[in-house]
């Protein structure tokens, strides 16, 4: 009598590192190392392949040993600000197909925001006290395209910015040293304003000066006598 024995696929038991974790911009690269056993004859391998997730690629040898590149370009990847994070979940199969999966945190970084925009403004004393402008603000990372409402207390006056960009700077008028200056003669108020990331940028207002009125004052009056005093003075 014969028996014929058929085989079946034992599924292999995969284990070793299969987490990782990379950095927007800082750090992109990974490893680890996976180990799979199966009872069934030649078949505790992986094969040699690179396999694409969602934001980037893994690498995978034949004995387990994996790297994965985080792909900096992706602009989910981009846009990630400081603090938070993304997962790349990537399946990794051995020879007979047994599926595992490989997780892979990509951590954000701080992008400097690009800000432009009207950014000089001028003012004179006593006659033009206000100016304003409106700055632009660019960011990749989710949600920090944008300033915060603020006052800023320069030398000269005072910046308000809205957080859609809008400024208005005002004069102070009664500083001594925009009182000093003369006619032709300017002062620079150079104040910083940041986006909400904390990307700094200036705003750069030019005071012009006016010809205040000197004030005489002292003695404006005097007295002589015909024949007996011929003379008067004062100061």
């Amino acid at each position: 009598m014969t028996i014929t024995v058929n085989g079946t696929n034992d599924a292999a038991v995969i284990s070793g590192s299969n987490t990782g974790a990379v950095t927007e911009e800082t750090q992109l690269h990974t490893s680890g190392t996976l180990t799979v056993t199966d009872v069934d004859t030649g078949e505790a391998h992986f094969s040699n392949t690179n396999i694409v997730g969602t934001l980037g690629t893994l690498h995978l040898t034949d004995n387990g040993s994996w790297t994965y590149d985080l792909d900096n370009t992706n602009p989910t990847v981009q846009a990630l600000g400081k603090g938070s994070t993304a997962t790349d979940t990537i399946t990794v199969h051995s020879a007979d197909g047994t599926p595992h999966q490989v997780t892979i945190i990509v951590n954000g970084t701080n992008d400097t925001a690009v800000i432009g925009g009207s950014n000089t403004g001028a003012v004179t004393e006593e006659t033009q006290l206000h100016t304003s402008g409106s700055l632009t603000v660019t960011d990749v990372d989710t949600g920090e395209a944008h300033f915060s409402n603020t006052n800023i207390v320069g030398t000269l006056g005072t910046l308000h910015l809205t957080n859609n960009g809008n400024w208005t700077y005002d004069l102070d008028n009664t500083n001594p040293t925009v009182q000093a200056l003369g006619k032709g003669a300017t002062a620079t108020d150079t104040i910083t304003v940041h986006s909400a990331d904390g990307t700094p940028h200036q705003v750069t207002i030019t005071v012009n000066g006016t010809n205040d009125k000197a004030v005489i004052g002292g003695s404006n009056t005097g007295a002589v006598t015909e024949e007996t005093q011929l003379h008067t003075s004062g100061t």
